[in-house]
């Protein structure tokens, strides 16, 4: 209960050089000037943001960053920022931020060197760095904003754990090992989704076809390759509409961050119906809907034309809009990466 008494006695005690009066003044002076930069960081937006972004990235799935590491890391930017000018310290942040989220521009993969980069970086293969680069792009999206004011919510994004990737434009069914309610609920979903397109006709022989032999396990195991080739056949429609290719379906150009029980709920339904389940979510207090999320299924960053038009689906105009804003904000990092 005394800790701050403790710490005070012990450094003067330890610094006994015959005058109480001034290390009592250097103490104090300490705690003062410790006080006005953490101050100063919270009240500018730059600092508060790019502080609070650094701390994120550095902790999360990361075993060994304790509070020890936390602290020695507060420390060190004290340290800087005293140091240099406030321009400089800002420039240090993000030169600190850029090596974690920096994406290499080739890897190799089966003795092949293959390229990579921020487009071709993707769910399976490096799903830990999508992450970084969403957050980082998210909480730039509060940053850049004119009000000062705004904050962006890091006790929200770690208390709803909101670090789930979403596929925008639904990813096709993964049939392996699958139970069949699971089938069941997919095929409720498109169902719903093509008689919204008005595509439903085209497909109600195969519907009903697959719902006969989805009627117990022994007739879906007897049936299962051609169970398969309509089920296949069906997600096909939609990224088609969409002209989806199979090479975006898991990078940047689909992805958006939302917490678990959210991308449970939001599952495989067309654009609209996704965006009205977010915003219920959010509007309930259920979840934080994080902003750069909430515009993607807004089409915030689509151009308006015929394909912004298209409120159910998540076109290749909607796709290339988004990641191009994803990419200004990664080469703006990306400048300061030094592999020093």
């Amino acid at each position: 209960k005394d800790f701050i008494y403790q710490v005070c006695s012990h450094y003067l005690e330890s610094n006994k050089n015959g005058d109480y009066a001034a290390n009592v003044k250097t103490i104090w002076t300490k705690i003062q000037t410790t006080y006005t930069a953490l101050y100063n960081w919270y009240k500018s937006s730059d600092t508060y943001h790019l502080i609070g972004l650094l701390l994120w990235l550095k902790e999360y799935k990361s075993r060994d960053f304790d509070k020890e590491r936390r602290n020695l890391l507060i420390q060190e930017l004290m340290r800087e920022y005293s140091s240099v000018s406030k321009d400089n310290f800002v420039i240090h942040l993000k030169k600190q931020i850029a090596k974690i989220i920096h994406v290499k521009d080739s890897i190799k993969k089966n003795d092949n060197l293959i390229p990579w980069g921020l487009e071709h970086i993707n769910y399976n293969d490096d799903a830990l760095q999508v992450i970084r680069i969403l957050v980082t792009f998210n909480v730039e999206d509060i940053r850049r904003q004119p009000a000062e004011s705004s904050r962006f919510p890091f006790h929200l994004l770690r208390d709803y754990r909101i670090t789930s990737l979403e596929h925008i434009h639904p990813q096709n069914l993964i049939l392996d090992n699958i139970k069949l309610d699971t089938i069941r609920q997919w095929l409720e979903v498109k169902e719903d989704s093509l008689r919204n397109l008005k595509k439903y006709e085209h497909y109600s022989d195969d519907i009903a076809q697959l719902k006969d032999w989805m009627k117990d396990e022994a007739s879906y195991k007897e049936h299962e390759d051609n169970a398969r080739e309509i089920i296949h056949k069906i997600d096909k429609q939609f990224d088609d509409l969409a002209n989806m290719k199979e090479e975006q379906m898991h990078t940047l150009y689909n992805m958006a961050l939302v917490d678990k029980y959210l991308n449970a709920a939001l599952s495989n339904h067309l654009l609209d119906k996704k965006r009205s389940i977010l915003r219920a979510y959010h509007e309930g207090k259920k979840t934080y809907v994080l902003p750069a999320t909430r515009k993607a299924f807004s089409k915030h960053y689509s151009p308006v034309n015929e394909s912004n038009m298209l409120p159910k689906l998540w076109a290749e105009a909607d796709r290339k809009a988004y990641f191009s804003a994803i990419k200004t904000v990664y080469d703006d990092f990306n400048s300061y990466y030094s592999k020093d």
